[in-house]
């Protein structure tokens, strides 16, 4: 009976820190020893909400820091765990933007890349089609545009 008492006050004294491993210590030791079943529960709830408060967490740093392969790594996370639809809604809403930006930056790459090209020779039907759709394009260098429509004027008036 001395024995459950001291491993009850333990087991609040656990519950109102927030180290995962000393309530489930204590829980162990509380279960061992026969300690009542809703003071058992009240460790276990605890452990939840922490775990939850670190997945929140989880998901909020790597939405900060946009790192899309943790964000999707801890949304899957969340959502088997059951994490509260706000918290995931905000989440998926930033993995979406990452990879729209990501899609963004790879179009942008392939653009400049066109561009760039058609610069390297002297076809001018090849550099207007490269300007169209790099004026089109969010993201791209804008000196590289300029210097390609520069290079268009050029070779326009030398063609004259």
């Amino acid at each position: 009976e001395e024995l459950q008492q001291k491993l009850v006050c333990a087991l609040t004294q656990a519950i109102a820190g927030d180290d995962v491993k000393v309530i489930s210590r204590t829980i162990q030791e509380a279960e061992a020893a026969g300690v009542d079943d809703k003071d058992l529960q009240k460790a276990h709830d605890r452990i939840q909400e922490l775990r939850k408060q670190a997945m929140l967490q989880a998901l909020l740093e790597a939405a900060e820091h946009k790192d899309m392969e943790a964000l999707v790594a801890a949304i899957d996370v969340a959502e088997k765990a059951g994490l509260d639809e706000e918290a995931l809604s905000h989440a998926r809403r930033k993995l979406l933007e990452l990879q729209e930006s990501e899609r963004q930056a790879q179009i942008c790459k392939e653009v400049t890349g066109r561009l760039a090209s058609a610069l390297v020779g002297d076809n001018q039907e090849a550099i207007v089609a490269a300007v169209a759709e790099a004026e089109c394009t969010i993201g791209l260098d804008p000196k590289l545009l300029e210097d390609a429509k520069t290079k268009l004027a050029e070779l326009r008036s030398v063609k004259q």
